[in-house]
């Protein structure tokens, strides 16, 4: 695998982590608040 191929792979993973990790935060949040709406939907 070409070190460039790598690099792009990884970050892509680094990236994809961070959104998993912000989607669980908004879900706790959510959860705290019984805003079970705000789980699934973007806020306004």
């Amino acid at each position: 695998m070409k070190p460039e191929t790598r690099n792009a792979l990884l970050k892509a993973y680094t990236q994809l982590q961070q959104i998993i990790d912000d989607l669980y935060e908004a879900a706790d949040h959510a959860l705290e608040n019984d805003d079970f709406e705000s789980a699934s939907e973007p806020s306004h």
